[in-house]
């Protein structure tokens, strides 16, 4: 009987850990996702750019403000999201689609190098917040290698308010 009341409580833990997502809020912009793995923030250039990590991925959100972002891109955030892509050198890029539960958001997925040469998967986001006059444009890095990991946490973007 201890034997069942010992693997029903491990295998609950495991069932547990393994769904645990952490809820990470950018408060000053009403922006949060949520992270398969617990991610820290780190020191951004800039109070505009709000950056975590972990050692399996990265995510970096940066904010403009409409009259510094280009007009095609806020009409377009697909078109937005593919041209970030090309500037970041990013290969493969492919369109993602639009964000479940931001109206104009859209992703595109691709590959990216470290200096080493390592590939690995990302995404790009663009956000485009017409109440707030806001351009959002975000990057996943998954340095395991796991893309799938980069999609939950895009279909995860959402406003806070």
């Amino acid at each position: 009987m201890k034997k069942l009341i010992l693997f029903t409580a491990v295998s609950i833990f495991t069932v547990v850990s393994v769904q645990a997502q952490y809820i990470v809020k950018w408060e000053k912009y009403n922006l949060q996702y949520e992270s398969p793995v617990e991610v820290l923030r780190y020191q951004t250039e800039s109070d505009a750019v709000f950056g975590y990590d972990a050692l399996s991925l990265a995510i970096d959100i940066e904010v403009f403000p409409y009259k510094e972002y280009a007009q095609e891109h806020i009409k377009d955030p697909e078109l937005g999201a593919f041209t970030v892509a090309g500037w970041m050198g990013f290969k493969d890029v492919k369109s993602g689609g639009k964000l479940p539960n931001i109206k104009n958001g859209f992703y595109v997925t691709g590959t990216s190098a470290d200096i080493d040469g390592t590939i690995y998967p990302t995404a790009i986001i663009v956000i485009v917040d017409k109440e707030k006059s806001f351009v959002y444009e975000a990057t996943v890095d998954c340095y395991d290698g796991k893309i799938d990991h980069a999609i939950k946490i895009v279909n995860s973007f959402r406003y806070t308010d």
